[in-house]
């Protein structure tokens, strides 16, 4: 999924939006059918576009940030996995 946005404010901007994306999936689980609660996660790449540079660039940027973001993601051990009880 991509989200382009004319004048939002540069990747600072960008990044409040998909922390605000992730924290509402987070918080909100998906009921399944079954009675079964998931959460979702998200992860995404945010990049700028400078004057002149072509789209395939812009994107790639993007590309290479999401996965850095879901590498991070991964390193990271989720809440109540522990295994001291």
């Amino acid at each position: 999924i991509a989200v382009i946005r004319e004048g939002a404010g540069g990747a600072p901007m960008a990044e409040e939006i998909l922390a605000r994306v992730e924290a509402e999936l987070a918080e909100n689980p998906v009921l399944l059918p079954n009675g079964e609660q998931v959460s979702l996660r998200a992860s995404g790449g945010v990049s700028r576009s400078h004057r002149g540079e072509p789209p395939k660039a812009v994107f790639a940027r993007a590309d290479a940030e999401l996965y850095r973001a879901k590498q991070a993601r991964r390193l990271v051990q989720p809440a109540g996995s522990s295994s001291s009880s």
